[in-house]
């Protein structure tokens, strides 16, 4: 039997793999994010049932320059199985902390409150920023130029099919801000989706964010992250509850 539809599913990188779902405070929340993948490839999975289809569908824009794993796809698809039920999901999800059992949602929440409350850590991780700014220096037009266009394709098919479709920039480190990847990606998706509806605004303290390896926040981070996508969409609800009673 398969899982109750989720209110919202996350859609990504390694980068969106890090948050894990029981970060969120209150939002029922699935993680399909693929550890090295796209975001392509989650969306196709949800696509496969598109009777069963979240509320919200939340597609992670940075790093959009790697396409679909049509091998992964293919196997699924013939199988014919809901990329919500958890065995698919255990083997789609990259999670990077995959070892913790899951905790009980009031523990969770705890957990993630003791590490809000504390202070970030520091680290000594610019030999991994400088490496990262090297392999962010590349030129992905190419790909990019593919991959968004079958990106927009994808979206107005999950519209279609009646979810709310997102897009949300993950922050990066400084020294990654200004590479060739990180700018290119933003104007291309920019261009595509120049609706300010396309995407999931998030008000974030940068300066309280850590990245260890130079690309993916640490656990202290991604709670925090988890909290303002939670926040933006409160808030995109009560503005929507507003519209309505006026």
């Amino acid at each position: 039997m398969s899982e109750p539809i989720p209110e919202a599913v996350l859609l990504g990188s390694s980068l969106t793999a890090r948050i894990r779902e029981d970060y969120f405070d209150g939002l029922d929340v699935r993680n399909l994010a693929i550890g090295g993948g796209s975001p392509l490839t989650g969306l196709r999975f949800l696509l496969l049932d598109s009777q069963r289809l979240p509320r919200t569908i939340l597609v992670e824009s940075n790093l959009l320059s790697k396409e679909a794993d049509e091998r992964l796809i293919e196997s699924f698809s013939r199988a014919r199985t809901n990329p919500l039920f958890r065995p698919v999901r255990m083997a789609v999800a990259a999670y990077e902390n995959w070892q913790h059992a899951q905790r009980k949602r009031n523990a969770s929440n705890a957990a993630a409150n003791r590490l809000l409350a504390a202070p970030a850590v520091e680290y000594n991780n610019q030999i991994y920023l400088a490496r990262a700014a090297k392999a962010f220096d590349q030129d992905v037009t190419a790909a990019l130029e593919s991959n968004i266009d079958e990106l927009a394709l994808l979206v107005s098919a999950a519209r279609s099919g009646g979810a709310r479709v997102l897009l949300f920039e993950l922050p990066y480190a400084d020294l990654l801000e200004h590479g060739q990847l990180v700018r290119e990606t933003r104007q291309f998706a920019s261009d595509r989706f120049g609706n300010s509806q396309d995407w999931l605004h998030l008000t974030l303290a940068k300066s309280e964010l850590r990245w260890p390896d130079g690309m993916h926040m640490d656990e202290r981070s991604a709670v925090m992250v988890a909290r303002a996508i939670e926040q933006a969409l409160n808030g995109l609800s009560n503005a929507s509850e507003v519209g309505l009673n006026k």
